[in-house]
């Protein structure tokens, strides 16, 4: 009786055992965690980007500081090489364009779309003081990165002159400090300030922001930028010299790496595991590992373009990108398009 009663209860113990384990349905996936992923792009990517940033400007300033003292070839050599990498630094920045950074006016007090030629010589002619307060109230077109590269590009004769100098020198001291504030101030209230807000607007929302900022860049580089790279290669003759700067492949390479940071996550979750793990494909393949071989391929052909056919090669390979983000990524997320165009240059 008792061998009958054990062998019972066992039964109905591996029984209930089973019905749980059912119950509990282990085939169920668990929630993608989106938070991670926001939070892990915001300080990998967006934010490690501002704070190099701004240590790189500091060290600008210190270069004009430097020529401001002695006023030679050399110095301004290396002003120049200084400011081409300042600028391809902000290049790995250009995808954060949003929130704070475009309502508080960093992206355009920063990197103003176009520099204005006749603004920057109307600040040359006149006599005004050049101080904080007259370039705090100086539109954004006659200060930043565009301007003080069209003053060392532009005005090496000027700069270099020993005398009647004291006004750009004054110019691009003044603007060079406050590029360092404005830098300063942006990676600190993103740290402080808008990081936090913008995780803590989990879900769909901070998604769709990024997922977008990713649109928007790689957009700009197909349908502007490249245009710009293939103009040049044609016919560089009519481009003037910081023209030809400005459209040097490797800024076009630097905003595809970031382009591939942001959706890889650098090294932790990023937008390839999303879509990982809603088993999203491009035929054959995972959509993820689709779109980073399609960015490589990019960047390789951006980086050979250095013929009007390369630079039109080039720019179908980011037409590629663009299609796979647009329309496979944006549909396997279930994402809308809500930029208007991209900004920035």
């Amino acid at each position: 009786m008792n061998l009958f009663y054990t062998n019972t209860f066992k039964h109905l113990s591996l029984s209930i055992i089973l019905l749980s384990l059912l119950a509990c349905n282990p085939t169920e996936k668990q929630a993608f965690d989106k938070t991670a992923m926001i939070t892990n792009i915001t300080e990998k990517v967006i934010l490690n980007h501002y704070q190099i940033f701004g240590k790189s400007v500091l060290q600008f300033q210190q270069q004009v500081q430097q020529f401001q003292k002695e006023n030679t070839n050399g110095n301004l050599s290396n002003l120049q090489t200084q400011w081409i990498g300042l600028y391809s630094e902000w290049k790995k920045c250009e995808l954060a364009n949003f929130g704070i950074t475009k309502d508080k006016n960093f992206m355009y007090d920063i990197n103003f779309n176009e520099p204005r030629p006749k603004l920057i010589e109307n600040v040359l002619i006149e006599t005004q003081t050049i101080d904080k307060e007259y370039i705090k109230n100086l539109g954004s077109a006659a200060k930043g990165l565009p301007a003080l590269g069209l003053l060392l590009f532009e005005k090496e004769e000027i700069l270099l002159e020993k005398q009647n100098n004291e006004r750009i020198l004054a110019y691009i001291g003044m603007l060079a400090q406050d590029l360092a504030d404005q830098s300063q101030q942006l990676y600190s209230e993103w740290k402080n300030n808008y990081a936090n807000d913008f995780i803590k607007n989990e879900g769909n929302h901070a998604i769709n922001t990024l997922a977008n900022q990713l649109l928007a860049l790689t957009d700009n580089l197909a349908n502007k930028r490249i245009g710009k790279l293939i103009k040049q290669v044609s016919n560089s003759s009519k481009l003037d010299t910081f023209e030809k700067i400005l459209n040097q492949k490797k800024f076009i390479i630097n905003n595809l790496e970031v382009i591939k940071e942001t959706f890889n996550g650098q090294e932790g979750i990023g937008f390839d595991d999303y879509l990982d793990f809603l088993n999203a494909k491009f035929t054959n393949q995972s959509l993820s590992s689709k779109i980073n071989q399609q960015i490589d391929a990019a960047q390789k052909a951006v980086q050979e373009a250095d013929t009007e056919d390369k630079a039109q090669k080039a720019q179908e390979e980011l037409k590629k990108v663009l299609i796979l983000i647009k329309t496979d990524m944006f549909s396997a997320l279930g994402i809308s398009v809500s930029f208007t165009d991209a900004d920035g240059d």
